[in-house]
């Protein structure tokens, strides 16, 4: 799923508006009325001129039902962030608005809460932060003329800067416009849980043709007890995935040799506080049985602790004499198999490097063991707090497999920390003594970053963003001293936010992700693997699969129970409604009939292809506990909750 720009216009936007987070004057109108009754019992009340859409809203910490508005609040909160239904507004005895609310669209109510315990929630999209190395960081704004004041200077990022510096002075000036900034340090999500649910997003354009996006958003920090300062000690586990095919003989020996080297300087050092490991893959079984293995470990992390050892194991890797009968092989396997199964246990900052002349198959190539496509390994990684990096040899052997080889890895690399950008290191014609200098600068890169004096100075002069293997370090560094020091999400009521500011590289500092229930995302498989049987077995029935995906798409973003509650089939003209005031949407729900229908059989077959991708990513999340949030003590797991990226998505 890609984020698409869209320009909200006055009237749109005001569509958009939620019910302010800030103080309200006292109510005066009358009660709203009860939600309308039906075969199925009373309704949630609908959003404001909509004829199917209804009012949500999630809860706050320490929110807690009454039986009616101004009742005392009872010792038993609400879990937070519990999504409920809005079934009728009322002034209570304070004069201040409550919400009578329920689990469901219909049906049984739970009591009262005061709106103020609330947020509303139009959809279940929410942000998260990306790792602050190599960008500026996240500014919250009072309200949305400030931000767009700031985003209209002459030198938006050096404006953020100073502002930076002066929220962090005090006394601050008089009606100063930033009432909250991003720590320094990354935040864990999956350690300290946080939501930043977007309330509304616009994209505004100025006549100079820079464009920015710009994000109302509250925010709802809801920490875990993380470790106390020094108790967990930085530590940096580098694993190479080397490929060990046909011609590969002077690149392993390159990179065994860096490895030995680093292993024996850093052996003697206290706490390992540098680990290596090495992992070998070939190609498929399957096709060609004589390759002895898929992949296969040849030191683990624990293994570097004794430096003769781990060197008398990496003499075991070597080239296999035998054609694997494809040119591209299973590097994706290898990623995976590294990221699932290598000893990473307390190591803080984890990275993997893998080292190719070819590309990977491609997750519709049978023989593949994952299935899946450089997008979902990347996602894999990002889940399990791994960053990966890419050394492509472009031999002259392998010219005609360059471009795509090239194109999946850039890919790869750019999802586990997409504030970074790719990376992604080419070797040009594939020359032994160029990797071996390459390696041995990213492992000296790594390895210094977990000193303290590198980090000292990384605080004070980030590296050079050029510099890609220290940026990776930095930003190791950041997410561990972000877990160290418990950072979490600012305390907001309301506030917005940018996107990013133009000019620096990359611009993002917010990811766009969907709240989803594990029950949700089963649902959605579920879903997927409807569209999927059926496209396949009806490809020449454009019009059904049309509407079939881009109400998958649609009811996602806007409300995940809909597809268990309405079904695929019946969804009709309420489509328009789902798709209408999405501050982002997916290009399979914008995606029009003509283009669908003349995408032809090859294109949508890849389509469905990459739908089967997504499918397997999905198992992947759903059996990795540590992504799961749970707000009531474990007791319903289809309820935890995980910020599913949006490019994970269909």
């Amino acid at each position: 799923m890609t984020i698409r720009r869209r320009k909200l216009m006055a009237t749109a936007a005001a569509t958009l508006l939620a019910p302010t987070l800030l103080p309200r004057r006292a109510l005066a109108q009358p009660a709203t009325p009860p939600a309308a009754a039906s075969p199925g019992g009373r309704e949630a009340m609908l959003m404001p001129g909509k004829r199917t859409l209804r009012q949500r809203v999630l809860t706050r910490p320490g929110a807690a039902y009454r039986p009616q508005p101004g009742a005392p609040a009872p010792a038993q909160a609400a879990s937070p962030l519990t999504p409920l239904f809005v079934f009728a507004r009322q002034a209570g005895p304070d004069n201040k608005p409550w919400l009578e609310v329920g689990p469901g669209s219909r049906g049984a109510t739970l009591g009262w809460l005061p709106e103020e315990q609330t947020i509303p929630w139009l959809h279940t999209m929410t942000a998260a932060f990306h790792n602050p190395a190599g960008r500026e960081r996240t500014l919250f704004f009072k309200d949305r003329d400030s931000l767009l004041a700031m985003l209209g200077g002459a030198t938006p990022p050096q404006e953020a800067r100073q502002l930076a510096a002066m929220a962090q002075r005090t006394p601050r000036p008089d009606n100063f416009p930033v009432v909250a900034m991003e720590p320094a340090q990354h935040i864990d999500i999956r350690r300290h849980f946080y939501l930043l649910p977007i309330l509304q997003a616009e994209t505004v354009s100025f006549q100079d043709g820079r464009e920015y996006r710009m994000m109302e958003v509250a925010s709802i920090p809801l920490a875990d007890e993380g470790p106390a300062p020094g108790q967990a000690p930085f530590t940096v586990g580098i694993a190479f995935v080397v490929d060990t095919t046909l011609s590969m003989d002077p690149y392993i020996n390159k990179v065994r040799g860096a490895l030995t080297d680093f292993v024996k300087a850093t052996a003697a050092e206290p706490g390992a506080p540098t680990r290596y490991a090495l992992v070998g893959f070939r190609n498929s079984l399957t096709v060609q049985p004589r390759l002895e293995y898929l992949t296969r470990t040849f030191a683990k992390f624990a293994d570097s602790a004794d430096a003769n050892g781990f060197i008398r194991k990496i003499q075991d890797i070597k080239a296999t004499n035998v054609d694997s009968l494809s040119f591209n092989e299973d590097s994706f396997a290898a990623v995976a198999d590294a990221i699932e199964n290598l000893d990473w246990g307390d190591i803080q900052g984890r990275v993997i490097i893998l080292v190719t002349d070819a590309g990977s198959r491609l997750p519709t190539d049978p023989a593949s063991a994952t299935r899946m496509g450089p997008e979902e390994i990347g996602n894999k990684a990002r889940a399990a707090g791994v960053a990966v990096m890419a050394l492509h040899l472009k031999t002259p052997q392998g010219a005609n497999n360059h471009a795509m080889a090239e194109r999946q890895y850039t890919t790869l690399t750019s999802v586990p920390l997409p504030s970074l950008g790719p990376q992604y290191f080419p070797v040009p014609n594939g020359d032994p003594e160029a990797l071996d200098r390459v390696v041995r600068d990213m492992l000296g890169k790594l390895r210094a970053v977990r000193t303290d004096q590198a980090a000292a100075q990384a605080q004070r002069t980030p590296p050079n963003p050029d510099d890609r293997a220290a940026m990776v370090g930095h930003a190791l560094r950041l997410a561990w001293l972000g877990r160290q020091q418990g950072a979490a999400a600012p305390d907001l009521v309301h506030a917005w936010a940018p996107d990013g500011y133009k000019g620096t590289n990359p611009p993002e500092c917010l990811e766009v992700r969907v709240l989803l229930t594990r029950n949700q995302l089963n649902d959605l498989a579920q879903s997927l693997r409807f569209i999927i049987d059926q496209g396949r077995a009806n490809l020449l029935d454009s019009n059904a699969m049309f509407d079939r995906l881009q109400s998958v798409a649609a009811h996602l973003a806007r409300d995940p129970d809909a597809l268990r509650q309405r079904g695929l089939e019946n969804l009709g003209g309420i489509l328009g409604e789902y798709l209408e005031g999405l501050p982002y949407v997916s290009d399979i729900a914008t995606l029009d009939r003509a283009t669908w229908r003349n995408m032809g059989g090859g294109a949508q077959t890849e389509l469905l292809d990459n739908l089967e991708a997504r499918l397997r990513l999905y198992q992947d999340f759903n059996r990795t506990p540590e992504l799961w949030k749970s707000f009531d003590g474990g007791r319903d797991a289809g309820e935890a909750v995980y910020p599913v990226p949006l490019s994970a998505l269909p």
